[in-house]
């Protein structure tokens, strides 16, 4: 039996000398016994005020600054420490969903206009030339544009805020399709339930052959728009083509191209109607003819003076339910399209 326990305790010795074998622990200097062996073992010291040894961080890591005691801790929460912080504002955030429209059926609701007022006078064609009757049309349309864009806090260019004041106080009567195709134009609200704003092309003002009102030469950056919403500048063109000798049918536009020609896809634009010389007469007289066509903003190709003639002469025919608009200055001197039953 004692056999086995020298034998266990030796075996425990060669696994760890240090813990079987005695001897002084101290340092050395305080050592007195200078014949049994010394097992002090020289530790690191842990005095307060002292930084500890610096930590390793894996790599993309870094240690965060120290703060001093008269500084709060910062929380790592992105929504407190930033609506807390000093010069930062919180704002909901909101999403605009737009979509581009187009007038591609407004010369045929002008045309349907025109049959519907010709059964009721067999003699419209000595009062009224088609094509000044289209470009009403056209300019009524572009006015409820400019006016809806400035109700939705769109930007509006100088040029459009310069027609909407020429026209403050201005009343149009206008045939009840042409009401009803241009009050569909404005905020949708799908089955989604969310809105969709329109977002209509600025009003257009490049000069083709020194006339104003349009989006510019014909190409293939600006066909699209020319196939989309009608402008002025070729309403405008098809009326002072309306005023010369020509024979009725298809005429050449100033936007045709070596390699583009002007056809029905261009809005706007239709072969020349018959006119008779009474009816001719009758815009002559508002100072327009094939050569001159006043604008009440430049480059618009808008004349206050068509929009006045046509305005009287639908006024005058009730075949169809008219009702009249306005532009005005709301509470907010902001300029709206009013519309008011006839």
């Amino acid at each position: 039996m004692d056999t086995a326990n020298q034998q266990a305790n030796k075996e425990g010795a060669d696994r760890n000398p240090a813990q079987q074998q005695r001897g002084y622990r101290g340092p050395p200097e305080k050592q007195t016994n200078k014949f049994i062996p010394n097992l002090y073992v020289k530790t690191e010291s842990k005095s307060k005020g002292k930084p500890n040894a610096p930590l390793h961080l894996p790599a993309g890591q870094h240690r965060s600054q120290d703060t001093t005691s008269s500084q709060s801790a910062v929380r790592n929460e992105p929504i407190l420490s930033s609506a807390f912080s000093t010069d930062f504002a919180v704002s909901e955030e909101q999403h605009v969903t737009e979509f581009t429209p187009a007038m591609t059926n407004l010369m045929l609701v002008a045309n349907e206009c025109l049959v519907q007022y010709s059964t009721d006078d067999t003699r419209l064609e000595r009062s009224m030339i088609p094509e000044a009757f289209r470009y009403y049309f056209v300019a009524i349309a572009w006015i409820r544009i400019i006016a809806l864009k400035d109700l939705q806090r769109q930007p509006l260019t100088q040029d459009e805020r310069n027609v909407l004041s020429a026209l403050v106080a201005e009343k149009f009567t206008i045939p009840e399709p042409l009401d009803v195709y241009i009050k569909q134009y404005g905020s949708v609200v799908p089955s989604t339930e969310s809105h969709l704003y329109p977002a209509f092309p600025p009003l257009p003002v490049q000069q083709v052959n020194g006339f104003g009102g349009y989006y510019g030469p014909l190409n293939v950056d600006t066909h699209n728009l020319y196939e989309e919403i009608p402008c002025l500048g070729v309403a405008a063109e098809a009326v002072r083509r309306s005023l010369t000798n020509d024979e009725p049918g298809h005429y050449q536009s100033a936007l045709t191209t070596q390699d583009l020609i002007a056809n029905e896809n261009l809005l706007g634009y239709e072969d020349l109607s018959l006119r008779l010389a009474e009816a001719k007469a009758k815009l002559l007289k508002l100072g327009i003819s094939s050569t001159r066509f006043p604008e009440i903003v430049p480059s618009t190709g808008l004349n206050i003076r068509i929009l006045q003639f046509v305005s009287n002469w639908i006024a005058q025919h009730p075949i169809l339910v008219a009702k009249t608009v306005v532009v005005e200055k709301d509470e907010m001197l902001r300029l709206r399209f009013r519309y008011h039953v006839f």
